[in-house]
C-alpha cells in the first residue's frame, strides 16, 4: 500500500513554509478559521490534478480561488492580499510504497505575476526521491516554476502539459485506476449530512453520464418538419386532385352534352323528314279540295246564266206595261234612299258609340277632374239627348271637354317624364347592382376602377419583365377577421387603406415606377402602394389590439396590419376608451389624440376584408336588388297608371265626334225624305198582271242572290284552302331548309370526328329501340337542360376551387374557366416527383430517428442503468458482513415512481431486438410509451429543458434507499428512519457508504487517501468509535479535520495529530504527541 508520508506547503494561504510529517491516519484540529480546511485543500489540489472546489465544507458560500490561496486573501478594507507582486507557491506530497520500498513526490508549483490574468501552474512527479528543502527555497526565496523545472530535470521526473494529463499522472502514481476517485474525493471533503438518499446517490455513488441527444433532437425536428411539409404537400395534392377531378367531370358532362346534341340532331332530322312526307300529302289533299270547289262553281255559274235570261225576259214584259212607270220610279227612289240611310245610320251609330266611350273614360278619370265645373260638365254630357235640335249645344260641351282633356294631359305628361327619369335611374342602379353581384358570385370583388386598373397594370407590366408568377395583392384580400364582433371596427378604421396594394419588397421600386408612369394617363389617384421593405420592424402582434383580431398567411400583410392596428386598443365599452391613447369600440367609436369620433356607417357597411366579405356583400347586394326591384315595380305601376290616364285623355275621338256631327243632321233629313217617298208610293195604283211579273222577278232575284252566295262561299273556301296550302308549302320549304342544315352539321361531324358520330348514332339507334324519335327529342332535351345546369355548377365549382387554391397557396395561376393546364402540370409534378421526394426524405429521417433513438438513447440508458446496478452490487458486497453497532446496511433501488413504464421498457432486452417506432412490429402499448418518451426529450422550448434533463439522466429512472439490517433480524428503510431518529443515527449510513465507495476504487497497492472536513457532526461518541473501527479495517488512509472538542474521541484511532495555529495573518502546523 502506498502511504502519504510528508506534506510541503510554501506560500499556501496563511502557510509560509511548512513541512508536515504524516504517519497513517491523520487528524487535523484547530480553532475555527485557523486553516484546517486550507491544508486539506492543498492535499486534494495535488491529488486531483487541480480539479477542486476550495474550502466547500468549511464555508458553503466560500469563493476562494487559486490566486487567493497563493497570495493569501485576507479581505480587509486596507488590504486585499497578504502577498502582493510576483508570488510563487509550492505544494508537495511525498508517498512511500511499502511493497517496493520506494518514494515518490507529487506536487504543483504555482506562479502568480502582477501582470498575469491567471496563475501559472505546473504539476510534476519525481520518482525515487523524498521532499528536499533546496528544491523549493533558494536564498530564502521560493523557486519559480522555470527554475524549479531545471532543478528536477536532473531527477526521474515527469512534467505533464495539461491538467488532464496531470490528473492521470497523479492517479497512475497513486495506483488508482478509476477516474471516479477524482470526482469522489472533493465530494467527500465537502460532504454535509443530507436527508434525501437520492441526492446522496447523485453526489457520491452514481456519476452523471449525460447522453447527448442533440443529433436525435435535430433528426426528430427534421423528421417532424418534413413530415409537416409532406402533409402540406398531400393537402395541396388533394386540393389539386379535387380541381382535376372536377375538371374531368366537367369534360365528361360536356362530352355527354355533345352526345345528346348529336342525338337531338339525328332525331330532329328524322322528325323533319317525317314532317316533309306528311306535309306533302296534306298539300296534295288541299289541291284536290280546291279543284273540287272550282268544279262546283262552274255548275252554279251555269244555273246563274239561265236565271239571268229569265230575269231579262220578265223585265222586258214589265217595261211593256207603261202605266206602272210612276210606281216603279218611286220604288227605285225608295231603294236608293234606303241605301243612303244605311250609311248615314252607321255614321250616326258610330258617333253615339264614340260618345259612350268618352263618357266611360271620363268616369274612369273622375279623380283627375278636380274642379266642380268639370264634374258638372261630365254630368251634363251624360244626361244630354243627341238630336238635330241640340247639335250646337253638344258641340259646345265637346269643345269644353277637349280643353279640359288637354290641360289634364299636360299635367300627367310632366308627371310621366319625372317617373320615367326615376325609372331610368333605378334601372341603371339595378344594372350596376346586378353586374356587381355577378362579379361577386364569380369571386370578383368590386373595387374602384383606379384600384383594379392600377393592380392589373402593375401585374401585367412586371410579368412582361420576366416574372410570370408575380402577383399584386389588395390588402383586404390578404386578411381574415377572426372575431366577427370587431368586423365593422376593422373595416371602418382601415377605411381606404383596405385597398392598398401589397407587393414583395424586391418589386416595390418597379411597381412605383409603373404607378408614376400611368397615374395621369389612366387618371389613377388615391391608391396606396405599400413599401413592404420598410415595415419589417412590426413583427409582433399586440394582444388586445385591433391587429390581434385579423389573421393572414401573407407575411407582408401581417406586418402592415401590425403597423396600422397594433396601436389601436379594443374596448368593448365606450367608457374604457379614455384609458388609452388610441382605441375603438365594436360600434366604431374611435378615440385618438384625446378626441372621440364616430365612423360613418357608409364606410363599413359594405365588407371587403376576408373571404366571407364576398358572401356578406352578395347578401347585401341581393337585399339591395330586392329593395330596388320593389321600388322599380312601384314606379312601373305608377307609369302604367299615368300612361293609362294620358291614353284616356286622348282628344282624337272627341275631335272625330265633333267633326262628324253633320252626319246627325243629314241622317235626320234623309230619314224624313224616305218617309215622304213611302207615303207617296202608297197612293199609286198597279194592275194584277204587273204585280205577278214583279213577284216573279223578286223570286228570280232571291234565287240569283242565293247562287251568288254559294259562289262567294266556294271562292272563300278556295281562298282558305289556298292559304293553307301556301302556309304548308312555306313550312315544307322551311323544314327542307332546316333538314339541309342538319345534314350539313352531320356531314361536318362525320368529317371532324367520325368516332364521335358513330358513338352518337349507335346511342340514338339504341334509344329508338325503346321509344319513338319524338320522345327521344323530349328526353334528350330534358337531359341537355339537366346537363347544362350541372356544367354551369361545375364551372362555378371549378372557379371557386381555383380561387381558393390560389388564395391558400399564394398562387398566381389564371382562374379563367378555360385555364387548367398549370393546375394539371402542378398536380402531375407533385404526384410524380415532389411527393415521392418528400416521402423518401421522411422515410429516411424516420429511419434515422428510430436508429438514433434506439442506439444512442434507449441502448445507452439501458447500459448506464445496468452499470449502476453493478456498482450498487459491488458496493453492497463491500458492505456485506460489516456491522455498525447493532446495524448493517445494504443499498437498494426500485424503478422511479412515475417512470415505472419507461424503466420496464428500457430494461427489456427484447425491445432493442424488435425496436420499431413506426411499424406494427411492437405491441401498441410499448410503441405508445416509446413515442411518449421521444416526445418528452425532443420538445423544443425553454420549459422543456428541465424535462429533457429529467429523462436523459439514467439515475432518475430509479428511486434509492438504504436498507438497515438490525441484529434481531428486523429491517427498516432509511428513508423512513431519517424522519424519526436523531441526526447522529442518520449520518452513520452515509459515512459507511462513502467509505465503501472509496474502497471499491482501491486495490491492495493504492494510496487510498480519503479526506473529511468537519466530519461526524451530531454523532455521539459510541457511533464515532464504531465508525472509526470500521474505517481502520479498510484499505485507506484518512485525513480528518475536526474541531478540538472531537479530538478526544478520534485520537485513539489516529497515528498523526496535527494542530493548526493561526497568529494574526499567518498559520502554523504543530504535531501533537499522544499515547494510545
Amino acid at each position: 500500500m502506498k502511504r502519504l508520508m510528508k506534506i510541503k506547503l510554501i506560500n499556501w494561504h496563511g502557510f509560509v513554509n511548512e513541512t508536515v510529517e504524516v504517519n497513517g491516519n491523520c487528524v487535523i484540529t484547530g480553532e475555527n478559521g485557523a486553516g484546517k480546511s486550507t491544508l486539506l485543500d492543498a492535499v486534494q489540489y495535488v491529488i486531483t490534478g487541480g480539479k477542486v472546489k476550495f474550502n466547500s465544507a468549511a464555508n458553503m458560500k466560500a469563493r476562494r480561488d487559486l490566486e487567493g490561496y497563493v497570495r493569501c486573501k485576507i479581505g480587509t478594507d486596507k488590504k486585499t492580499y497578504l502577498r502582493e507582486g510576483d508570488v510563487t507557491s509550492h505544494v508537495a506530497l511525498e508517498f512511500y510504497d511499502d511493497l517496493s520500498e520506494r518514494s515518490v513526490v507529487l506536487g504543483v508549483a504555482i506562479d502568480v505575476s502582477s501582470n498575469q490574468t491567471r496563475p501559472k501552474e505546473q504539476f510534476y512527479c519525481i520518482d525515487d526521491k523524498r521532499i528536499t528543502e533546496a528544491w523549493y527555497i533558494k536564498d530564502r526565496v521560493p523557486v519559480k516554476i522555470n527554475d524549479f523545472k531545471k532543478i528536477i530535470r536532473n531527477f526521474s521526473s515527469t512534467l505533464p502539459m495539461t491538467k488532464g494529463e496531470s490528473r492521470l499522472l497523479m492517479l497512475n502514481k497513486l495506483d488508482i485506476n478509476d477516474v471516479k476517485y477524482v470526482e469522489l474525493l472533493p465530494k467527500a471533503l465537502a460532504f454535509k449530512p443530507i436527508d434525501n438518499v437520492k441526492d446522496f446517490v447523485y453526489n457520491f455513488l452514481l456519476d452523471d453520464k449525460p447522453i447527448n441527444i442533440d443529433k436525435l433532437r435535430e433528426t426528430t425536428k427534421a423528421y417532424h418538419h418534413f413530415g409537416t411539409l409532406l402533409c402540406d404537400v398531400k393537402t395541396k395534392l388533394d386540393d389539386l386532385q379535387t380541381i382535376v377531378d372536377t375538371y374531368k367531370q366537367l369534360e365528361q358532362k360536356k362530352k355527354q352534352q355533345n352526345l345528346y346534341k348529336n342525338i337531338v340532331t339525328f332525331s330532329e332530322r328524322d322528325l323533319f323528314l317525317h314532317k316533309i312526307g306528311d306535309r306533302t300529302k296534306t298539300i296534295e289533299s288541299l289541291q284536290e279540295q280546291i279543284n273540287e270547289r272550282k268544279d262546283r262553281i262552274n255548275g252554279v255559274e251555269v244555273e246563274q246564266k239561265k236565271l239571268d235570261v229569265k230575269k231579262k225576259e220578265l223585265i222586258k214584259q214589265m217595261s211593256s206595261l207603261g202605266q206602272n212607270n210612276e210606281k216603279e220610279e218611286i220604288k227605285n227612289k225608295i231603294l236608293v234612299k234606303e241605301e243612303e240611310l244605311k250609311g248615314l245610320k252607321q255614321q250616326y251609330d258610330y258617333v253615339l258609340n264614340q260618345l259612350k266611350t268618352v263618357i266611360t273614360q271620363l268616369e274612369g278619370i273622375t279623380e283627375q277632374l278636380t274642379s266642380k265645373a268639370n264634374h258638372d260638365l261630365l254630368y251634363e254630357l251624360k244626361q244630354f239627348e243627341l238630336n238635330q235640335n241640340h247639335i250646337d249645344k253638344f258641340r259646345h260641351i265637346l269643345q269644353k271637354i277637349i280643353d279640359t282633356y288637354d290641360d289634364l294631359k299636360e299635367k300627367n305628361r310632366e308627371k310621366l317624364m319625372f317617373l320615367k327619369q326615376k325609372e331610368k335611374e333605378l334601372n341603371q342602379e339595378v344594372r350596376d347592382k346586378r353586374e356587381t353581384l355577378t362579379n361577386l358570385e364569380q369571386k370578383e370583388v368590386p373595387y374602384r376602377r383606379e384600384i383594379s386598373e392600377l393592380r392589373q397594370t402593375i401585374q401585367e407590366e412586371i410579368r412582361k419583365q420576366g416574372y410570370p408568377d408575380f402577383k399584386v395583392h389588395v390588402f383586404c384580400e390578404c386578411l381574415e377577421i377572426n372575431d366577427d364582433l370587431w368586423r365593422d371596427a376593422i373595416e371602418g378604421y382601415l377605411n381606404s387603406q383596405r385597398f392598398d396594394l401589397i407587393v414583395s419588397p424586391q418589386f416595390f421600386d418597379k411597381a412605383l415606377t409603373i404607378y408614376e408612369q400611368v397615374k395621369f394617363k389612366k387618371k389613377i389617384y388615391g391608391v396606396g402602394l405599400v413599401n413592404t421593405g420598410k415595415i419589417s420592424i412590426y413583427k409582433g402582434t399586440h394582444p388586445g389590439s385591433l391587429s390581434s383580431k385579423v389573421d393572414t398567411n401573407n407575411i407582408h400583410a401581417r406586418l402592415y396590419a401590425n403597423m396600422l392596428l397594433n396601436r389601436v386598443v379594443c374596448c368593448e365599452q365606450v367608457n374604457e376608451l379614455k384609458n388609452h391613447r388610441t382605441a375603438i369600440t365594436p360600434t366604431c367609436m374611435v378615440y385618438n389624440n384625446y378626441t372621440a369620433r364616430q365612423i360613418h356607417a357608409n364606410v363599413y357597411k359594405t365588407p371587403f376584408i376576408g373571404r366571407d366579405a364576398i358572401k356578406k356583400q352578395v347578401t347585401k347586394y341581393r337585399d339591395d336588388l330586392n329593395e330596388l326591384t320593389a321600388k322599380k315595380y312601384e314606379i312601373e305601376q305608377e307609369i302604367s297608371k299615368v300612361n293609362g290616364i294620358i291614353e284616356q285623355l286622348g282628344t282624337k275621338k272627341l275631335y272625330e265626334i265633333l267633326s262628324n256631327t253633320h252626319y246627325i243632321r243629314t241622317y235626320y233629313k234623309e230619314l224624313s225624305d224616305l218617309n215622304d217617298l213611302k207615303e207617296a208610293a202608297e197612293h199609286v195604283e198597279l194592275d194584277d198582271h204587273y204585280l205577278t211579273l214583279e213577284r216573279n222577278l223578286d223570286t228570280l232575284d232571291e234565287t240569283s242572290r242565293g247562287l251568288n252566295k254559294q259562289i262567294n262561299e266556294l271562292y272563300t273556301e278556295i281562298g282558305s284552302l289556298k292559304k293553307q296550302k301556301s302556309e304548308l308549302s312555306n313550312e315544307l320549304n322551311d323544314t327542307e331548309n332546316k333538314m339541309a342544315k342538319l345534314d350539313e352539321e352531320i356531314d361536318d361531324l362525320i368529317e371532324r370526328n367520325h368516332n364521335h358520330y358513330t358513338e352518337s348514332k349507335e346511342a340514338y339507334n339504341e334509344m329508338l329501340k325503346e321509344i319513338e324519335f319524338i320522345d327521344v327529342i323530349d328526353q334528350c332535351k330534358k337531359q341537355l337542360d339537366e346537363n347544362q345546369k350541372t356544367i354551369t355548377s361545375l364551372y362555378s365549382q371549378l372557379k371557386v376551387l381555383k380561387n381558393e387554391y390560389n388564395y391558400k397557396y399564394q398562387s398566381s395561376f389564371d382562374e379563367n374557366e378555360k385555364t387548367i393546364k398549370p393546375y394539371i402540370e402542378t398536380f402531375e409534378k407533385i404526384k410524380n416527383s415532389t411527393l415521392l421526394d418528400y416521402e423518401e426524405k421522411v422515410q429516411e429521417l424516420r429511419e434515422k430517428t428510430e436508429l438514433e433513438f434506439k442506439e444512442h438513447f434507449i441502448a445507452k440508458l439501458q447500459e448506464n442503468i445496468k452499470k449502476s446496478h453493478k456498482e450498487i452490487r459491488v458496493l453492497n458486497e463491500a458492505l456485506e458482513g460489516k456491522q455498525f453497532g447493532k446495524d448493517a446496511y445494504q443499498f437498494v433501488f426500485t424503478p422511479s415512481r412515475g417512470k415505472e413504464k419507461y424503466y420496464k421498457l428500457i430494461m427489456d432486452d427484447s425491445i432493442l431486438e424488435n425496436f420499431s417506432l413506426y411499424s406494427d412490429v411492437m405491441d401498441p402499448k410499448s410503441s405508445a410509451i416509446l413515442h411518449e418518451l421521444l416526445e418528452k426529450i425532443t420538445e423544443d422550448d425553454k420549459e422543456s429543458e428541465s424535462l429533457i434533463n429529467d429523462f436523459t439522466d439514467y439515475r432518475k429512472y430509479m428511486d434509492y434507499d438504504i436498507k438497515i439490517l438490525h441484529d434481531n433480524g428486523d429491517t427498516s428503510s432509511f428513508s423512513k428512519v431519517c424522519r424519526e431518529k436523531s441526526g447522529g443515527e442518520t449520518q452513520t449510513p452515509y459515512y459507511v457508504i462513502i467509505a465503501a465507495s472509496f474502497v471499491k476504487l482501491f486495490n491492495q497497492d493504492s494510496a487510498g487517501i480519503v479526506l473529511y472536513d468537519e466530519a461526524f457532526n451530531n454523532m455521539d461518541e459510541s457511533r464515532i468509535q464504531t465508525m472509526m473501527e470500521f474505517y481502520q479495517s479498510l484499505n485507506m488512509q484518512m485525513m480528518i479535520a475536526v474541531p478540538p472538542q472531537r479530538m478526544e474521541t478520534l485520537m485513539p484511532y489516529m497515528s498523526t495529530v496535527l494542530v493548526v495555529i493561526k497568529e494574526k495573518d499567518y498559520t502554523y502546523i504543530e504535531p501533537f504527541n499522544h499515547h494510545f
